[in-house]
This record gives structure tokens, C-alpha cells and sequence, in this order.
């Protein structure tokens, strides 16, 4: 209904969301079977409402209840769509469903455009708050005079808290980057197995231990 209610065959429309419902049988592997009504009704919808799947690579079942064994319960439950008029106008859309790592939805990734490089940003990491030397840091961080007017201080107090930040991250947390990138690495190596071999018991256990 919500769909039904915004559609307009005029407009260019990209639809991505967790519709919680698949488009058919092979979508779903389970000891249960689909709701064949439900089925029926989302493609239903889907045709008057003139959307479809977007060209997509990666993992084709989106979900996983992550229960061991003949427990395990593998869907498509995420989708990427568009109309005529989108692809029309941005031909080389398409969609990306990465492996979910500890989530148990796949996150999407639609490229419209060809991606422009990006300057390195700074990023805050959790982590540092529990590290005893933290609020010192900040502090400290802080607290360097900074001369010339109010606007100028704003913009350079955050600059020094910043800096010490990183000093302190490169004192005690170099190197850690490296180790969560090779178990990202092997959790997306495992659970792309897990796509070809979903109840697989050593691949379910080995998943569980990466995570």
C-alpha cells in the first residue's frame, strides 16, 4: 500500500529496502515452506507498480537467521529495484550485496555513478574511549593556548585534540587495523562459501569462531 501510494510511472524511482518477503520459492531455504500468498502478493505489486531487480552481483540469499545446522534458515529478503525511467537515465546502475559479516542482512551497495577518490578523513574509534589515557589526552589535547580570535580557537582546539589522538593511537593501537582487515577478510571468504554450501556444520562453526 505504501508503494502503491508514491508510485508515479512518470518518475525516475530507485527503490532499495529489507521488504521481508521473497519473489520466489528458490529464494528461501528452509525446512518450512513460503507463504506462496505472500509471494503472489509482493510481485504482484511489484508489477503494478512497473519496479524490478537491478542488474546485482554478490550474494544472491540477503538473510540468515545465523542458527546452527539444519536450523539455518537462508532468504532473499533484500532488494535493490528500479523502473524504465531510472535505468533510462542512469543505465549503469546496479547493486552490490556484500557478505553480511556479523549482521544477519547483507549490506547493498548501488553504484549510479562512477564512484569520484576521496580525500582520507579522520575517524573517531570507539575503542579509544575505554584506553586509560584518553580524557588525559583530551585534556591536554585541549588545553594547548591557542592565540588570535574566538572563530580561530574553535577551529583549531578540535585540530590538537585530533592530533593527540593520534599520537596516542599510534602508541598503543598501531596494528590492529591490519588484524580486524584479515578476519574481515576470512569471515567474507567463509560466509561466501556458506552462499554455495548453506548447511554446511564446518563452515557454520568456522563462522561463528570469526565472528
Amino acid at each position: 500500500q505504501e508503494l502503491s501510494a508514491i508510485f508515479n510511472i512518470s518518475h525516475p524511482w530507485l527503490c532499495i529496502r529489507d521488504f521481508n518477503i521473497i519473489r520466489d520459492v528458490s529464494e528461501r531455504l528452509s525446512n518450512s515452506a513460503p507463504n506462496l500468498a505472500d509471494i503472489m502478493a509482493f510481485n504482484s505489486c511489484l508489477t503494478n507498480c512497473a519496479l524490478d531487480d537491478l542488474a546485482s552481483i554478490g550474494c544472491f540469499f540477503t538473510w540468515n537467521n545465523k542458527q546452527p545446522d539444519g536450523n539455518r534458515i537462508w532468504s532473499k529478503l533484500d532488494r535493490a529495484l528500479s523502473n524504465f525511467k531510472w535505468l533510462h537515465k542512469f543505465p549503469d546502475t546496479s547493486a552490490h550485496f556484500k557478505e553480511a559479516l556479523v549482521s544477519d542482512h547483507s549490506p547493498v551497495i548501488v553504484t549510479v555513478f562512477e564512484e569520484a577518490k576521496r580525500k582520507s578523513r579522520f575517524t573517531f574509534l570507539n575503542c579509544w574511549i575505554d584506553h586509560p589515557d584518553y580524557h588525559t589526552t583530551v585534556v591536554e589535547a585541549w588545553s594547548i593556548p591557542v592565540s588570535r580570535s574566538l572563530m580561530y580557537k574553535l577551529f583549531e582546539k578540535p585540530k590538537n585534540v585530533r592530533f593527540g589522538l593520534k599520537q596516542m593511537h599510534d602508541s598503543h593501537f598501531r596494528g590492529f587495523e591490519h588484524k580486524i582487515v584479515v578476519l574481515k577478510d576470512a569471515i567474507v571468504e567463509c560466509q561466501a562459501k556458506m552462499q554455495l554450501f548453506p548447511y554446511s556444520s564446518k563452515l557454520m562453526q568456522e563462522e561463528k569462531t570469526l565472528l
